[in-house]
């Protein structure tokens, strides 16, 4: 979409990754470095997990190396933020920041657990996924092998710079968004999380047309009919 490339623009030196798979549906395929797997399902409410069949460990690799990195995703029915980006990315980042933290030679400062999520997010949810932090992230450390585990740090440096996920709408200013990740990148890896969606009421399009247009309705491809 015409908005994510604007939004790449402010982020020149940072890779950008389609979320699949509606965010490849949102991206000039010759600008994108790779894709990534953080499936919506494992954000929702009540359902919150972290997968261990799609680690993403190339994206933390990707943003090691690259000083950040940008992810795109959208949604369906007209929400602002897909629950892959609101909160699957966030619960990654926090459980890999803790193990990594874990197998890190240099300074662990304050990494931890930490969770950072929109702001939109109740705060009852927030104390919820906290609270499983934890178990998740000796899931992970049991599930990879160490040596692995000290690679993917020691690329993060001696200071383990952690995964630092923000959020970045069509209804947002790019050039205060790439102000603030350049402010974030002095010590932490900015994982720009970006939607291609823009909520819409139905009736916004019925003032024009005779039909009703459904955002990402069409995005899954896997479930098309025949």
């Amino acid at each position: 979409s015409k908005f994510v490339a604007e939004a790449r623009g402010h982020f020149p030196r940072l890779p950008l990754l389609a979320n699949l798979r509606a965010g490849a549906w949102y991206c000039q395929p010759t600008a994108l470095d790779g894709s990534c797997y953080f499936k919506s399902t494992d954000g929702h409410t009540g359902h919150w997990d972290f997968s261990t069949t799609r680690l993403n460990l190339h994206v933390a690799s990707l943003a090691s190396s690259r000083g950040g990195v940008l992810l795109v995703d959208s949604t369906r029915r007209g929400k602002r933020f897909p629950d892959s980006l609101a909160k699957t990315v966030p619960i990654w980042c926090a459980v890999l920041n803790q193990v990594l933290a874990d197998h890190s030679a240099g300074s662990r400062g304050e990494v931890g657990c930490h969770l950072h999520l929109p702001p939109w997010v109740p705060a009852s949810e927030r104390d919820q996924i906290e609270r499983k932090l934890p178990a998740w992230a000796r899931r992970l450390a049991s599930l990879v092998p160490a040596q692995a585990l000290e690679e993917l740090a020691a690329g993060l440096g001696t200071r383990l710079r952690p995964l630092r996920p923000l959020w970045i709408s069509p209804s947002d200013d790019l050039a205060a968004c790439a102000r603030e990740s350049a402010a974030l990148s002095e010590t932490c890896l900015p994982v720009v999380c970006i939607t291609a969606s823009r909520p819409i009421e139905a009736a916004e399009h019925r003032e024009r047309h005779s039909w009703s247009y459904i955002q990402g309705a069409g995005d899954d491809h896997e479930n098309w009919a025949g």
